[in-house]
C-alpha cells in the first residue's frame, strides 16, 4: 500500500512538472524529461539505499516502508516525462513506441529480480541495494546529460530561438 501511495502522488507530481516541462522547452522534446530526471535522481536512490540499509540493520518496519515510499515515488516520476517525449516525437507511432518503453521496464524488472538473489547474497542486502542505488544515478545521468546536451544545443542555435520571426 505505502509503495502505491508513492507512485500515485510521483505520477501526480510527474505529470504536472512534465505538462510544465512542454511549455517551458516546446521546441525542444527531450525537454519535457527533465522534472521527471530530476524528481527520480532526488528519490529513487534515497529510497533504495533507506530500504536496503533498513533491511541490513533490521530497524522497524517503518522505516522500511518510508523507503517503499520513495521507491514508488521514484519509480513513477520517470513515466509521464518519457510518454510525453514518445507520444510528441511522432505522434503515428506513439503507441508503438509508448508500448516499447514498456516493454523495455518490463524486460528489465525481470532482469533485475534474476539478479537480486545472488547480488544479495554476496554483497548483503544493503550493499546490493546501495549499487542499484549507484546504477539508477548513473543512468538517470547519462539520460539528463544527453538531455542537457540537446537544450544548450536548441539554446546556442540563433536561428531555433528565432523561428516565430523567421
Amino acid at each position: 500500500v505505502v509503495c502505491g501511495v508513492g507512485l500515485f502522488f510521483g505520477s501526480l507530481a510527474a505529470g504536472r512538472a512534465s505538462d510544465k516541462a512542454a511549455v517551458m522547452f516546446e521546441q525542444v522534446p527531450e525537454g519535457r524529461t527533465v522534472f521527471s530526471l530530476i524528481f527520480s535522481a532526488a528519490t529513487m536512490p534515497l529510497g533504495l539505499l533507506l530500504f536496503g540499509w533498513a533491511l541490513h540493520a533490521q530497524l522497524h518496519l517503518a522505516v522500511v516502508l518510508v523507503a517503499t515510499l520513495f521507491i514508488g515515488f521514484g519509480t513513477s516520476c520517470i513515466q509521464p516525462g518519457v510518454y510525453s517525449y514518445v507520444s510528441c516525437v511522432d505522434q503515428t507511432k506513439a503507441g508503438s513506441a509508448t508500448a516499447a518503453v514498456n516493454a523495455a521496464w518490463c524486460i528489465t524488472a525481470g532482469v533485475v529480480v534474476l539478479v537480486s538473489v545472488p547480488g544479495v547474497a554476496s554483497l548483503g542486502v544493503g550493499g546490493y541495494f546501495t549499487l542499484v542505488a549507484c546504477v539508477h544515478l548513473l543512468l538517470v545521468g547519462a539520460a539528463g546529460a544527453a538531455v542537457l546536451r540537446k537544450l544548450r544545443q536548441h539554446s546556442s542555435n540563433p536561428l531555433q530561438s528565432m523561428g516565430s520571426v523567421i
